[in-house]
């Protein structure tokens, strides 16, 4: 108990000390706080993007795991870049405990922030479940933002570097959502394909359970991969 109270410590340190990383923790609020400011607003002036509410939800609620995972891959690298992982070899806590530790932590900050997001921005009518769906799917995809970011890079700015552009990457399953096109449906292969997709078939009516599965294996078959790929990186 005595070894996570100090993890937890050090991690609420690593962040303080970072207003970059403060001001991130905030973005749920944020994004909730801009929702419901401004889409009334311009609903008000352009009654036509009433027809995209789902969409700009997707986005906006992915936001949430990208920003979250950030956090977390910043303060693993600044623990890599510390050789911290090479110490654990020493202490009470073992690597798996350690990578628990810190990923149970990002998820479910992600989670309740996802819960939250679409609880009350007013973009999407969705029930306890259908939100609980999506927010997992998010809440996984700040893990594998996470692990991918910290075992492929060794330091903040390479880190950053490599999470603008899977930023980009990660927002191309929106495609398919604009245009109808059923070749656009390759970009299964990426992650957020599956919560957009959850979102997607309730919005138009659709039951979004074997979605919600399926995107849950793909998600934690990635996540396994990469659990892997780090503790040979990082432990060995």
């Amino acid at each position: 108990m005595h070894s996570w109270i100090s993890l937890s410590l050090n991690d609420v340190r690593n962040v303080l000390r970072d207003r970059l990383l403060v001001s991130i923790l905030f973005v749920p609020f944020i994004l909730l706080l801009f929702v419901r400011g401004v889409m009334p607003l311009v609903l008000e002036q352009y009654p036509e993007v009433g027809d995209y509410q789902h969409i700009i939800c997707m986005l906006a609620a992915a936001q949430i795991p990208t920003t979250m995972g950030l956090i977390a891959s910043f303060v693993m690298l600044d623990e890599k870049d510390e050789q911290l992982f090479q110490v654990l070899r020493s202490l009470p806590v073992s690597a798996y405990r350690f990578l628990a530790f810190r990923l149970g932590w990002v998820s479910l900050f992600t989670f309740l922030g996802a819960c939250l997001f679409l609880a009350y921005s007013g973009l999407m009518v969705l029930s306890t479940g259908q939100i609980l769906q999506a927010a997992s799917l998010y809440a996984l995809l700040s893990v594998l933002l996470t692990l991918f970011i910290v075992t492929y890079t060794d330091n903040k700015v390479a880190g950053l570097a490599v999470f603008k552009g899977l930023n980009i990457a990660l927002y191309l399953p929106v495609l398919p959502w604009f245009w109808d096109q059923s070749w656009l449906n390759v970009l299964a292969v990426l992650p957020t394909y599956w919560p957009f997709r959850v979102l997607g078939q309730i919005h138009d009516g659709q039951n979004s359970l074997l979605s919600f599965g399926v995107g849950m294996l793909i998600i934690g078959a990635i996540i396994l991969l990469l659990l892997q790929q780090f503790r040979k990186r990082a432990f060995n």
